[in-house]
């Protein structure tokens, strides 16, 4: 909020107050160029102040204040935005350890696939193999089946008493 300052009466006192007594107004063209340390003087500052301003004190004036304002808010930009980047470090270093943790998590997927997979050879291997000695093993059966059947029959055939004999 600036301050209402009438300002015929605030002209005549900036006029009272830089003038060397001269209270005649002259027209631009013909007034000396004010100095710079002039103008420096007018808003309380020096030539030779190389620090930087942090107040401008006016008395009654809220300039002041909004340039205090101003230079608090310009630094909370700049911690926020120092903030804003180190969050943003952090976060790629968190991407990057997540991209690596991901690297490592697929290596390990990869490496029980292949693990799986070999796995799931052996077993189908080892099922073809069962599965060939069942088979052998039943072709034994049958022909020990077949060989008893002949042993029966030659026993049968050789040892039967003669139906002329029972009697």
């Amino acid at each position: 909020m600036l301050p209402h300052i009438n300002s015929e009466m605030a002209l005549r006192q900036e006029r009272n107050k830089y003038s060397d007594a001269d209270t005649t107004i002259t027209p631009l063209a013909t007034r000396p160029a004010a100095s710079i340390a002039t103008i420096l003087k007018a808003f309380g500052s020096s030539i030779d102040d190389d620090s930087p301003r942090t107040t401008m004190r006016e008395p009654g004036s809220d300039w002041s204040m909004l340039i205090d304002r101003i230079r608090l808010s310009a630094s909370r930009v700049r911690e926020v935005e120092a903030q804003a980047r180190e969050r943003e470090l952090e976060f790629d270093k968190m991407v990057e350890r997540f991209r690596a943790d991901m690297g490592v998590a697929e290596e390990r997927v990869r490496a029980a696939e292949a693990k799986a997979s070999q796995a799931e050879a052996a077993a189908a291997e080892r099922i073809r193999s069962l599965e060939e000695r069942a088979r052998i093993a039943e072709d034994r059966a049958r022909a020990c089946e077949a060989w008893l059947r002949q042993v029966h029959d030659t026993i049968v055939d050789e040892f039967s008493i003669p139906d002329e004999v029972q009697g």
